[in-house]
Order: C-alpha cells, then structure tokens, then sequence
C-alpha cells in the first residue's frame, strides 16, 4: 500500500471568539451567544490523570484515567461593563454599576469557541475549537498613569477551568465531552452548526459528525 502524503499544514491566528451561557442543568446553551473582541490571545491546557494498575510483571496491567478537563486564558484589550456578568460572577445595573463579591453571586458556566486558520496545501480553511464548560476566575485590576510618549494599551486576562459536560447516548447511557476541534470544510454540517452559536453535543456518528 503506497504512503499517504500529507499537505503542507499551517495554522495562523486567532478569531472569532465566541461564548454562550450554559443552562442551570449544564444540558444546553440558552440566550444570544456573545462575540468577543480585541482579542489578542488564547492558551487552552487539557490535561488527564492516569493511574497505572500492575499486575504479575506488567506494571500497566490496567488503567484508570480520570475526566479530561484544563485551564484556559485569554487576553483581551478591554470589553464594556455591563456585559462583564455574561461571563463573570458579578452583576450589572446602571444604578449600582458593577457590583461583586456579592453574596448571592453564583458562579457563570459557559461554552468557548474560537477559530483558526488553516492553510492545507493551497486551500484554506478554518479549525474551531469548543471548550463545552468554563468556569472564569475574576481578572485582576492593573492600571498606571500614562506618561509623555506613553501609547501602551491596557489588557484583561482571563483566566478559567474547563470540564465536560454530560450528554445521554441512544443507548441510555452516559457520555461525556469536553472539547471538540472540528474544520470548516473537513467537517461542514458541524462546524455550521457552531458557526452562529455554540451546539450542545450529542453521540458522535458514524458519518464522521456529531
């Protein structure tokens, strides 16, 4: 059988950035997805413990793995108040203005999505990633006077854990999902389905889909 080639493959940028509320069940996405600007970057970090069980002289008789999950960051220059507690435990009135540390604040899930392009050979295209569960720590505040000359530009760091979220499967079991990379072209009807807004996932098909 002769060797598959692979194209030249290259990966540039970050864009449309997205997010979603997730709902009290962690079973869907409710209200407008919000679209971020002036971001500049995005780390996602998974990670996976795995416990190796020896038995005889095989030290990996078996093994016990635990849930994906990981911590993700992104950088933005700023965005508006009063959307802050779209993705923040805190609230927002034009009365009171932004009020945190509330005793009644409860902490804000969310889906992230963000883009890439993909240059494969001569075609381009774009990857999305979908981290199905966030959870963002509130930024810290950093600030200083501007002096002669001084053109710096201020920047919000977000930091976050990321977990899956539960699905049911057509048997009546359990599954679980994380995050799902998925291309524009590679994988059409899913990427389109994300395009707008974030789509709960569902047990992955046969056809290549989910």
């Amino acid at each position: 059988m002769p060797k598959k080639k692979v194209q030249k493959i290259v990966s540039r940028g970050l864009q449309t950035v997205m997010s979603q509320r997730l709902n009290p069940d962690f079973s869907a996405y409710e209200g407008d997805a919000l679209a971020w600007q002036g971001d500049t970057a995005l780390t996602f970090t998974p990670s996976q413990t795995r416990t190796d069980l020896p038995s005889g002289n095989d030290p990996a008789w078996d093994t016990l793995k635990g849930p994906v999950v990981g911590t993700v960051e992104i950088t933005l220059y700023e965005f508006p108040i009063d959307l802050m507690p779209e993705i923040l435990a805190m609230k927002y009135s034009e009365a009171s203005g932004l009020c945190v540390g509330d005793s009644d604040d409860g902490d804000v899930f969310l889906g992230l999505s963000f883009d890439q392009i993909i240059k494969e050979g001569n075609k381009y295209s774009n990857n999305k990633t979908v981290l199905y569960k966030v959870c963002f720590d509130i930024p810290a505040t950093e600030v200083k006077t501007i002096a002669k000359d001084d053109t710096a530009v201020k920047n919000v760091k977000l930091t976050g854990n990321v977990y899956p979220v539960f699905f049911s499967k057509q048997d009546g079991t359990l599954g679980s999902r994380t995050y799902t990379v998925m291309n524009s072209e590679k994988n059409k009807t899913l990427y389109e389905a994300n395009k707008e807004e974030i789509a709960f996932p569902e047990e992955f098909k046969e056809d290549g889909g989910a």
